[in-house]
């Protein structure tokens, strides 16, 4: 399992909250800077690198691994 290649993560909010959102699914989620920073590094400067995916999406809760794969954000599909 890894992040989806059509993952986009915006900046910080001033709430110190993210958007998640997917360029292919449509997909839009608000989600906490504890997860939400994570995914910024992976997306942003370690996209790509299949063993840093492994261990933010290691750190996310069983219920956050199982939305973020139905609508998109997780992909079992290898890397194009």
């Amino acid at each position: 399992m890894r992040l989806s290649s059509y993952s986009i993560i915006s900046p910080p909010l001033k709430d110190g909250n993210y958007i998640l959102l997917n360029g292919l699914s449509g997909a839009m989620d608000v989600i906490g800077a504890s997860i939400g920073r994570p995914i910024e590094i992976s997306l942003e400067e370690r996209r790509g690198d299949p063993d840093y995916d492994a261990h933010v999406i290691s750190q996310m809760h069983a219920e956050t691994r199982e939305s973020f794969l139905e609508s998109g954000h997780l992909t079992v599909l290898e890397p194009d």
